[in-house]
């Protein structure tokens, strides 16, 4: 075989390899959860999650388009606000090249629609496209808004801010995270709950472990077994599995010991997972 043919033969097998991967990766690890490891999985889920979120630099491609779609925002990117490293701290510049403001930034996010994240001496506040500040950097930690909303921490406790920095939720949780669908996970000593846009609690019951809404519906444990909350806090299909996944294209795959199927968004038996 000639060099350039092994090559190819080489290039042709790791693609082979990546596309197996990658579809393995696509199936449910229904092997690698089990029960007892819940809580784990959901911090994981979470943090996994909240990195998503916050994660800083340059986004992907897919991602910008994604965004872009999903704020409607149809201006050039030429017309955003850069970011420019100048060797030891980030700066805001228009198009032009001249800075938008004086604060040299430890780390800037990119804008969402009209406002960005930023991080100033180890505290969080946001900053518009003309370089005002929307919210002064007070926060110990914060989030890009969702909703209109971001969850912020001061001191040990979390809150909810709007888009003008003004305090919708009081600091109350020992930790948020962001709005999706007007509702957001919250946590309260070693439970889980949903509130609405208001900060109220819209579920009864104490949650040992809760996951984020996905159709409508999300998967959350209480007194040890998993059902499916809808976003009236009602339990849309009672506690009664090991464990649960989330929903896709209306099923979800559950789990009854040592049993792995999925249902419907109303808990009817769908087909035994292959």
């Amino acid at each position: 075989m000639t060099g350039r043919g092994r090559v190819f033969g080489a290039v042709v097998a790791a693609f082979a390899f990546w596309a197996l991967e990658t579809y393995l990766g696509a199936r449910p690890n229904v092997a690698a959860i089990e029960p007892a490891k819940a809580q784990s999985d959901a911090s994981d889920r979470i943090q996994t999650s909240q990195a998503a979120v916050r994660k800083p630099g340059a986004p992907s491609f897919v991602a910008t388009l994604t965004e872009s779609l999903r704020l409607g925002n149809a201006r050039s990117t030429d017309d955003l606000p850069k970011r420019e490293w100048n060797g030891t701290a980030w700066e805001l510049l228009d198009s032009a090249g001249h800075r938008l403001s004086p604060l040299n930034f430890d780390e800037i996010w990119d804008f969402k629609g009209d406002v960005a994240l930023f991080r100033v001496g180890g505290k969080y506040g946001w900053i518009d496209r003309n370089g005002k500040l929307v919210a002064e950097p007070v926060y110990d930690e914060a989030f890009e808004f969702t909703n209109g909303l971001s969850a912020v921490r001061q001191g040990s406790k979390f809150g909810y801010v709007d888009l003008n920095g003004n305090p919708v939720v009081p600091p109350s949780f020992d930790y948020a995270w962001p709005y999706v669908d007007g509702l957001a996970l919250v946590k309260e000593g070693d439970k889980y709950g949903y509130v609405d846009a208001a900060g109220h609690l819209i579920n009864d019951t104490p949650l040992d472990v809760a996951f984020g809404f996905n159709e409508g519906l999300a998967a959350a444990q209480a007194r040890g077994k998993f059902g499916f909350i809808d976003t009236r806090g009602g339990w849309a299909i009672p506690p009664q599995y090991d464990y649960a996944w989330e929903f896709k294209n209306g099923e979800a795959l559950v789990k009854e010991g040592e049993r792995h199927f999925y249902i419907d968004s109303h808990g009817g038996f769908l087909r035994d997972f292959q």
